[in-house]
């Protein structure tokens, strides 16, 4: 991850000296849609934008143990999980999808018991 600092405070990162060096706070959009009932019994979409930080390794991991040791690990599970921590749930989306790896806590249906150790 070039650009990023080793630290657990600093959430910038730097462009390539080839392009500008500047240091800046990386961005994505999560585009939600959601089918809504309209009036006219038709069934509309309705999309929500939500701009996320991008976290470095090293800010997801120490956001990811603060929300462990304050609310369990049970907690990437719960149905309010997305609400509450949006920023670590979309980051947490994005690691696990660039890395191919299973993403349980995206399952509404699954139950801590079933998550394999």
């Amino acid at each position: 991850m070039e650009g990023w600092e080793r630290s657990y405070s600093n959430y910038n990162t730097k462009c390539s000296k080839d392009l500008c060096g500047s240091r800046f706070v990386p961005r994505f959009t999560v585009v939600i849609e959601a089918e809504m009932p309209s009036e006219a019994s038709m069934m509309g979409s309705e999309a929500q934008n939500h701009a996320i930080t991008f976290m470095s390794p090293p800010i997801l991991r120490k956001e990811l143990e603060k929300v462990i040791y304050s609310q369990g690990d049970s907690f990437l599970l719960a149905k309010n999980f997305c609400d509450k921590h949006s920023e670590l749930f979309w980051n947490l989306v994005l690691y696990f999808n660039l890395i191919n790896a299973p993403a349980f806590f995206l399952d509404p249906n699954i139950h801590e018991d079933e998550v394999k150790e």
